[in-house]
């Protein structure tokens, strides 16, 4: 066979296959729309059902496993929820939104070393993600790290001045040094950018 003829049979392929991948994505994207249907619609299995069709026809689809994972969540199955934020963290493993889904989702099964992990490839990505800091920040208070995570509530100031959440992880983190006065300044001011701070007010009480 000439090289004219195996360049039509390669473009030919080509074209069949570029095809078959559009098909699969727009398949893809039409069982996203149902199972997000079916989410509003608070019918749990069938949505996971989508969901699931939709990442098997696109593994590139972030919404698919964002809700997949979302409903595995909300119907407590936590570990099947981590399951597939880990897939989708294999999948693109440059994602922050999916390195935000599994970090949190972590924090809520209390598997720190595993979450301080994802914020911290977050922090790599973007440093300026005054999010991750603060989430850092929590990790560090849950696992008795008060200086580190004063040194990321700081961060968090610096970078979003107006928000109350640096103030109050502050305030959490010199208060487990034990340096009550600065905490409640730090808490008195969280509750100046947020009046209804109610956990503010709450841990501003345990500080004096």
């Amino acid at each position: 066979m000439d090289i004219s003829k195996l360049n039509a049979v390669a473009d030919q392929l080509a074209s069949i296959l570029s095809s078959g991948q559009a098909q699969r994505e727009q398949l893809a994207q039409y069982a996203l729309v149902r199972g997000l249907s079916f989410l509003q619609e608070k019918k749990y299995d069938r949505a996971l059902g989508e969901f699931k069709r939709a990442v098997t026809f696109n593994p590139d689809l972030e919404e698919a496993y964002e809700y997949l994972g979302k409903v595995y969540q909300i119907t407590g199955k936590k570990e099947e929820a981590i399951d597939t934020f880990k897939k989708w963290v294999r999948n693109d493993p440059y994602s922050q939104k999916a390195l935000t889904a599994l970090g949190n989702a972590l924090v809520e099964k209390k598997q720190y070393p595993e979450a301080e992990a994802q914020f911290k490839r977050l922090l790599q990505l973007d440093p300026s993600s005054a999010y991750a800091h603060n989430q850092l920040g929590h990790i560090y208070i849950s696992t008795d790290r008060p200086e580190e995570a004063e040194e990321h509530f700081r961060k968090v100031i610096k970078l979003t001045p107006r928000d109350a959440n640096g103030y109050y992880g502050l305030g959490l983190a010199l208060n487990k040094q034990d340096r009550f006065e600065e905490a409640v300044e730090a808490f008195e001011r969280a509750i100046s950018l947020k009046k209804k701070f109610e956990y503010a007010y709450a841990d501003l009480g345990h500080a004096f």
